[in-house]
């Protein structure tokens, strides 16, 4: 599987962007990636843009334009993204997930304490259970993202958060 972080660049300026041309510049390096990866036996494309909430229909018009193009272009496969937790309780959702074979949900650094003793555990089973019966209902495949990781808060003299690390 190729997956694509969009640049933090990009995430900042989407609203502004015409989607048309992010789709085309997107499905075009894709393209190019494509052919490098078929030769490693890959068999599909994921997106990872940790996009505002609110933007999601934005993002799903961006990804159906780059579907698009690398179809006429004749590329296929898994077509994906990945998804934030506060996007799975938006009403936006069902056009994300319209737009993609599967959602890849990222359950792990939802809740940060912002003082040494509001610590959360870096995956939250709770919320990991509501994401995964949200994903559910709108009938489509997930492959959720748990972390495993190494994870380090930094508090300052007075216990408040400063800093972290994983």
């Amino acid at each position: 599987m190729l997956t694509y972080n969009f640049h933090p660049g990009l995430v900042k300026d989407v609203e502004d962007l015409p989607t048309e041309r992010v789709a085309q510049d997107v499905a075009d390096g894709v393209e190019r990636s494509w052919r490098e990866a078929r030769e490693a036996n890959r068999k599909g494309v994921q997106f990872d843009m940790d996009c505002p909430t609110r933007l999601l229909p934005r993002y799903a018009e961006i990804l159906t334009g780059i579907r698009a193009r690398l179809k006429a272009n004749g590329i296929a496969g898994s077509f994906s993204s990945t998804a934030l937790p506060t996007w799975l309780t938006s009403k936006n959702i069902g056009s994300l997930a319209a737009a993609v074979d599967f959602l890849a949900p990222q359950f792990y650094e939802g809740r940060t304490g912002k003082t040494a003793g509001e610590v959360f555990p870096v995956s939250d089973p709770s919320q990991i259970e509501d994401g995964l019966r949200r994903i559910a209902r709108l009938g489509i495949p997930c492959q959720a993202g748990i972390a495993t990781y190494d994870h380090a808060l930094l508090y300052d003299d007075h216990q408040q958060l400063i800093a972290m690390y994983h």
